[in-house]
């Protein structure tokens, strides 16, 4: 019989990005001694950042159909402040905003976890190319 831990991990892999993010919240809240928890990390800064592309995309659609204000305050500020962040930043999910491509990024916080407490782990090698990446792109 399955342990809870292994139940809910079966519900987080088969939820879309919101309801992945949610439950993996949940099971890292309620299971921090799990062996199952470095694969829950990466899935949730992997939800995370599909989220964060969906985001943008919302986002900018939005921007593009509300002019903005001439003189107002700057475009950034309207992105950072779309509601549509609310849910995710009450799930512990932090979002970085690139203001030249216009584009939403998760900061890495799960995945920075997975490197600093599980070193010697499969997902930490996985967890590695993605904050290799986000580096990449804030270089650019």
């Amino acid at each position: 019989m399955a342990s809870d831990d292994q139940r809910l991990l079966r519900l987080i892999d088969g939820a879309d990005e919101f309801d992945r993010v949610a439950r993996a919240r949940i099971f890292l809240d309620a299971f921090q001694r799990s062996s199952l928890r470095p694969g829950v990390l990466l899935m949730y800064g992997d939800a995370a950042e599909e989220a964060a592309r969906k985001l943008s995309r919302e986002a900018e659609r939005r921007f593009e159909r509300r002019e903005l204000p001439p003189g107002g305050a700057p475009e950034f500020s309207y992105y950072l402040n779309y509601s549509g962040l609310d849910r995710y930043n009450r799930q512990g999910v932090t979002f970085t905003f690139d203001r030249a491509a216009r584009q939403f990024h998760y900061d890495g916080a799960a995945w920075r976890e997975i490197v600093r407490r599980y070193p010697n782990s499969p997902e930490a090698v996985e967890a590695k190319k993605r904050l290799e990446k986000s580096t990449l792109r804030r270089t650019l």
